[in-house]
């Protein structure tokens, strides 16, 4: 069990970094996806998580590149991740590579996952949970941003309450960037998870630079339990 914990996750959680924003203006912000074919985003992930066998510390590397953009703006991106880790209660474990193809739609939503083995409903759980959709009107700095994904009975997901708000600016190394603080909960279902945290993207090319978050019971592919 422990050796399969994981395993099959890896696509799903990398779905969710996969989101890129455009920022117009420092007044009046507007969050608008802009891609083209051929971009590439490489950063790493770090996680720690508590379960019944003690600690999980969880780390990979990711690079997305944009495969297809349509005339409506939605896209299509190849996600890689590689050099994934896990270490559960000491206990060392590397994971082959994972690779996924995600349709998204002009807001951000993820709308279809292709990967091997196939993305089940926590794949597409996780997405809702993590994957930040842009507002349609452009907003300031102190404004609050809230919407709803409703459930999907084809997909199997519950509906997702998320809230946002735009806290300020901050530079980050060489980047100038908007940060926004963040939470989504999903609000049907016996087994919630949840999410909060803070994204900082760059206003020069709209390019998230840098994630800080927390998980709360949510419960990947391949795992056989919930995870904060």
């Amino acid at each position: 069990m422990r050796r399969s914990l994981f395993a099959r996750s890896a696509a799903s959680i990398l779905v969710a970094s996969v989101a890129v924003f455009a920022v117009a203006g420092r007044d009046a912000i507007t969050l608008k996806h802009k891609h083209a074919v051929g971009d590439v985003v490489e950063f790493k992930v770090s996680a720690e998580f508590d379960s019944q066998f003690g600690a999980i510390k969880f780390s990979q590397d990711i690079s997305n590149k944009v495969t297809k953009v349509n005339d409506d703006g939605s896209w299509t991106a190849v996600s890689k991740a590689s050099n994934i880790s896990v270490d559960v209660g000491g206990q060392q474990m590397n994971q082959p590579d994972q690779v996924a193809t995600s349709d998204f739609s002009v807001a951000g939503r993820v709308k279809s996952i292709k990967s091997e083995p196939p993305a089940e409903v926590s794949a597409y759980r996780i997405s809702h949970l993590t994957v930040f959709e842009l507002p349609e009107k452009p907003v300031s700095i102190g404004d609050d941003v809230s919407y709803t994904i409703p459930s999907d009975k084809d997909l199997g997901t519950p509906a997702v309450k998320v809230t946002a708000k735009l806290v300020g600016t901050e530079k980050v190394q060489d980047w100038d960037t908007v940060k926004l603080t963040y939470k989504a909960a999903e609000t049907e279902g016996e087994q919630k998870g949840a999410t909060e945290g803070t994204i900082w993207i760059n206003v020069a090319d709209g390019q998230i630079v840098k994630s800080d978050g927390k998980w709360i019971d949510i419960q990947p592919q391949g795992a056989p339990f919930t995870l904060t």
